[in-house]
C-alpha cells in the first residue's frame, strides 16, 4: 500500500456500511465489483441486510475500523453496534478499490485463553500440517498423544460458515477444547481452518454453484487421508466427528470414502 491508502479504504469501508444502514442498496451495490454485482443484486443485499437486523436490532452506529491484506486484497472490519450485539462487516477490497467481498463476522476480542480442566497438555504434542492440494491447501493442527505407539484418531468437521480450527465463537474455542481434551486421553485429532475461511475470497466467485461437497466434504477425506499417512496413527482406527452441518454430513462423508 502506498501512505493514504489505508485511510481511504477504511473511509470507504465506513461510507459503505453507511449506506446499508439507509437502506441505499442500489448505491452501495455500486461500490461492487462484477463478480460481487452478480451475487449480490440491491434486492438481495436487501435480504441479507434484513436478516442481520432481525438477528441482532436496529443498527446503531460505527465504533472502529481496522485494516488487514491478503494476497492482492485489502480488507477492513468495521465494528458496529446493533441493538442486541456488536458485530464486525468485513469488507474486502481489490486493487481497484472494488468490494470485492462482504461478510458478516464476530468481533475479535483478544483474550487468553484457559483450557479445561480435563486438559493434560504433558500427555500430548501439536503440530501443523497441511489439508488437500494445489488451490485449496489448508492449514491444519495434529494433537498427538505422547508415548504410544499407535493411536486411533478423530478429525473435527465444523459446522456452517468459514470457521477456522478451534470453531472460534467470541471467546470460546470448542473445537481446541474436544481436540485437547480427546488428546489427553490417548486418541489423535486433527481439526484444520475451513474453506470457506482460508479461501473465502476465490469462494465469492463460486458462491452460486457452491455444493457441500465443496465446502466440507472434499476436505473432511483429505483430513482422513492425512490420518492414514501419519505415523503412529492406526489407520484402521480413523473417525470423523462433526459438529452441526459437519455432522448431518457424516453419512456423505462416509459413503465418499467408505
Amino acid at each position: 500500500q502506498v501512505a493514504g491508502d489505508s485511510d481511504i479504504l477504511m473511509t470507504k469501508a465506513g461510507e459503505f456500511v453507511n449506506l446499508l444502514a439507509n437502506s441505499d442498496f442500489e448505491t452501495a451495490g455500486a461500490e461492487f465489483d462484477s463478480t460481487m454485482k452478480s451475487a449480490l443484486p440491491p434486492g438481495k443485499l436487501n435480504e441479507l441486510w434484513k436478516s442481520v437486523i432481525e438477528r441482532l436490532g436496529p443498527f446503531m452506529g460505527q465504533t472502529g475500523a481496522r485494516i488487514d491484506s491478503i494476497e492482492n486484497y485489502d480488507i477492513v472490519f468495521v465494528t458496529c453496534r446493533f441493538e442486541n450485539s456488536a458485530l464486525d462487516i468485513k469488507v474486502v477490497f481489490n486493487k481497484q478499490r472494488k468490494i470485492a467481498g462482504m461478510f458478516f463476522v464476530p468481533v475479535q476480542v483478544k483474550f487468553e485463553y484457559s483450557p479445561p480442566p480435563y486438559v493434560d497438555k504433558s500427555s500430548f504434542a501439536e503440530r501443523e500440517v497441511s489439508i488437500g492440494a494445489g488451490d485449496w491447501t489448508l492449514p491444519g493442527t495434529l494433537s498427538m498423544p505422547k508415548g504410544v505407539r499407535l493411536v486411533p484418531a478423530v478429525v473435527l468437521v465444523h459446522g456452517a460458515g468459514p470457521n477456522d480450527r478451534d470453531e472460534t465463537v467470541g471467546q470460546n474455542m470448542p473445537f481446541r477444547d474436544l481436540a485437547w481434551g480427546i488428546a489427553s486421553k490417548g486418541v489423535a485429532v486433527l481439526r484444520y481452518e475451513k474453506r470457506t475461511k482460508v479461501h473465502a475470497i476465490k469462494m465469492m466467485g463460486i458462491m452460486e454453484s457452491l455444493t457441500v461437497r465443496q465446502e466440507t466434504i472434499e476436505d473432511a477425506i483429505a483430513a482422513v487421508g492425512v490420518l492414514r499417512e501419519t505415523d503412529g496413527v492406526d489407520p484402521e482406527k480413523i473417525f470423523v466427528l462433526g459438529h452441526s452441518l459437519g455432522g448431518m454430513l457424516i453419512p456423505r462423508i462416509g459413503n465418499a470414502d467408505p
